[in-house]
């Protein structure tokens, strides 16, 4: 009021005025949820109690001059459209006041891990925006996943709020991934060297407690100090973690530093690998495999000579069109755990092969086809390996399935059903590498053998090493209490050959013999 009267004084019309507002309040209120959504709560809230107020001054003014119920009823209209237009911005100013609310939550929520409830990564860089990049440290935590699989997982969650409250006083946390988390000292520049020591020795001299079961944990720390200028974020991590995994690899629980150019070649190696993973895996899944062949050589008449038996081998191009060899991309897929996802690729492929070629198949005696021991281990693979056998191109009768001797009975429970289901079929199973194992005859008298490979490492020497000649012998007279054939690998001269003749040995592998070719080659020009 006493503005009003103010305005009045220095000469304004203030009934003109509020008889402005009145005519256009939707356009008042539109302006005001305008400024509610630019300012939000803070001023939206003094703008609707002011605009409030000259509503209801200018209704007051105005009742002042009705004498007839025709105005007073379109009083009592506009009275109710202000205090409806009055409600709906109240609600927004609600809406508005829930939206910021909900932003400043979601906003805190963003930096931190929501499993163990520590700061993240992006809590690490808006840090680093504010005070600029410190010195890092690259904690890594060994046999972390033994803990969920022996714990569960509340005790895997638990492991890094565990770390965190124990070097508290000593640095910052932020937490990675599984068993991974960068440290920001809190000591000063100067102090830094014994602050990471005591890191590790208070990490070395704790034991992790979960219900009543103690766990000593396996830290290995990378640091990485201010020595590289305008170094961003990520690099410095970088050099740290690759520090840390270089002391994981050698296996030292003891600090390491990372150097100028640490994180340099790691890093280009980890691209290439990854690389190298991607354009494997992107062939197996395209049927993209090129099938080889190296035959077996009969050197006893126990066997039979007029059909052409062999290994079938499995080969890959890279992205450059470059043929490439199993050594070159299988550590890669063991490592992802796709060595299933291979062995069945090639087998689909050799039946694609067989029915695209049907004509040949009167040439074949038995084809030899290799299984790692992850897919042994899959109940997944066993399942579908079973299933194309089923409808297979040529008689399972004519297939044989080469395991190692220490995959075979390392996963001698899980693979008892595959085994079954093969016999079943006809199939028969090979011991690869044997004697390399030192397998006790008892676990191996469980696994249905029908051919043992006698390993290379004892062939290619045997006829100038007593020892190797003896291993060779042995295992001969072992495959015969056990029923089965032998097959020699390595056989790369005409007296190995003989030698093998002669401990009646029944087939022969070997450069002596043929080299691996294309399956193309070696079926389709006999």
């Amino acid at each position: 009021m006493v503005a009003l009267q103010l305005a009045a004084r220095a000469g304004f019309d203030v009934d003109a005025l509020l008889q402005v507002l009145l005519n256009n309040r939707l356009l008042v209120t539109a302006a005001l949820i305008w400024a509610t959504l630019r300012a939000g709560l803070r001023w939206g809230m003094p703008l609707l109690v002011l605009v409030e107020f000259f509503f209801a001054t200018a209704l007051a003014r105005h009742a002042g001059t009705s004498a007839n119920l025709t105005d007073l009823a379109g009083l009592l209209r506009i009275a109710i459209e202000c205090m409806m237009l009055e409600l709906l911005v109240l609600l927004l100013l609600m809406y508005s006041r829930e939206r910021e609310a909900a932003l400043r939550r979601h906003e805190r929520a963003s930096l931190v891990e929501p499993l163990t409830g520590l700061s993240n990564v992006a809590a690490l860089r808006r840090r680093c925006e504010v005070d600029g990049l410190p010195p890092l440290g690259f904690l890594l935590l060994d046999r972390v996943e033994k803990i969920s699989t022996g714990l569960g997982l509340r005790a895997q969650a638990e492991l890094p709020r565990w770390v965190a409250t124990q070097l508290a006083d000593l640095a910052d946390t932020y937490h990675i991934g599984t068993g991974q988390m960068v440290l920001v000292p809190s000591a000063p520049q100067e102090d830094l060297a014994a602050q990471w020591e005591y890191v590790l020795q208070r990490l070395h001299e704790s034991e992790f407690v979960w219900m009543d079961r103690r766990l000593r944990l396996l830290p290995y720390l990378g640091v990485a100090g201010a020595e590289m200028h305008e170094e961003t974020l990520d690099a410095r991590m970088l050099r740290a973690s690759d520090a840390a995994i270089e002391a994981r690899q050698r296996g030292e629980m003891r600090l390491q530093r990372a150097g100028m150019l640490a994180g340099v070649a790691p890093q280009v190696d980890r691209q290439r690998a990854l690389q190298l993973s991607s354009t494997v895996l992107s062939r197996i899944r395209a049927g993209e495999i090129e099938l080889h062949f190296q035959p077996f050589e009969p050197l006893s008449s126990r066997v039979a000579h007029e059909s052409v038996s062999g290994e079938i081998l499995c080969r890959l191009r890279d992205e450059q069109g470059e043929l490439m060899l199993p050594g070159q991309f299988l550590g890669e897929l063991q490592a992802d755990r796709r060595m299933a996802e291979l062995d069945l690729a090639v087998v689909r492929q050799l039946d694609r092969w067989l029915r695209e070629h049907r004509p040949r198949l009167p040439l074949l005696g038995r084809l030899s086809i290799n299984i790692g021991g992850q897919s042994l281990a899959s109940r997944m693979f066993a399942q579908e390996l079973l299933a194309l056998l089923d409808r297979f191109a040529l008689s399972p009768r004519q297939l044989c399935f080469e395991v190692t001797e220490t995959a075979a009975i390392t996963h001698a429970e899980e693979s008892a059903a595959l085994f079954a289901g093969l016999h079943e079929r006809g199939c028969q199973i090979s011991i690869d590498d044997f004697g390399v194992g030192f397998q006790s005859f008892e676990r191996l008298k469980q696994i249905p053998v029908d051919v043992i490979k006698i390993d290379g490492s004892f062939v290619r020497d045997m006829t100038r090493s007593p020892r190797d000649l003896a291993m060779v012998r042995a295992t001969v007279m072992v495959a015969r209490a056990f029923k089965a054939e032998t097959v020699a690998e390595y056989v790369e001269d005409a007296e190995t050959a003989q030698a093998l003749r002669e401990l009646q040995v029944d087939w022969g592998q070997g450069y002596h013999f043929a080299l691996p070719r294309p399956l193309d080659d070696v079926l389709l020009r006999r």
